[in-house]
């Protein structure tokens, strides 16, 4: 079963760096800033067709980032792009930043490509948390995370009230090994 999940992640890693290069996406952004990407292609912990990038940017404006969602709708003509800042009014649980959401057909599949422009010290700070999951992420867990991630990838709830985060937090940290132990995880952080 996890060789499975582990030829999955590696397909739709591939497949990621061919929607990327093929559109041109890498070059576009580093017109803007440092590029990271991040999420679930850096942890190799695929499930779906769902890219974090980070864009590392200290003085970006609101007018160059939309400057940017210009170039990206050109490259990557999506059915759907949102934006929002997160600079002034914060949201809550959101990072300071600028934000693109995008939704773009590659290979007559969809793909969720989600953009952060950040400052240095915020984009270091969700770097180094990618780079402790990595350092906490042992076989056993890597397929528990695996497993329970393509459980719940198309679950109406997940992305909106749980999380891929929701998931690390739970194989890593309390020791989550399945399906039923996630849901408890979920039914007992609601009651604290």
């Amino acid at each position: 079963m996890y060789e499975k999940l582990y030829e999955q992640d590696r397909q739709l890693r591939e497949e990621a760096d061919e929607l990327l290069s093929s559109r041109g996406i890498i070059k576009i952004l580093e017109h803007y800033g440092k590029v990271y990407i991040s999420g679930s292609y850096f942890l190799q912990l695929m499930t779906w067709r769902d890219l974090d990038i980070y864009l590392e940017n200290d003085s970006i404006t609101v007018e160059e980032f939309f400057e940017l969602g210009k170039e990206l709708v050109t490259a990557l003509t999506p059915r759907k792009m949102s934006f929002h800042s997160n600079r002034e009014l914060r949201i809550a649980d959101e990072p300071k930043g600028l934000y693109w959401g995008i939704r773009a057909g590659f290979q007559n599949v969809v793909w969720k490509i989600d953009i952060w422009g950040f400052d240095k010290s915020t984009c270091l700070e969700k770097i180094n948390l990618c780079n402790k999951i990595v350092d906490l992420l042992t076989l056993e867990k890597r397929n528990h995370i695996l497993y329970i991630k393509n459980e719940l990838w198309s679950h109406p709830d997940y992305r909106d009230k749980i999380t891929s985060m929701d998931i690390y937090n739970a194989v890593l940290f309390d020791n989550v090994s399945d399906i039923n132990g996630f849901w408890n995880y979920v039914r007992s952080k609601k009651n604290q």
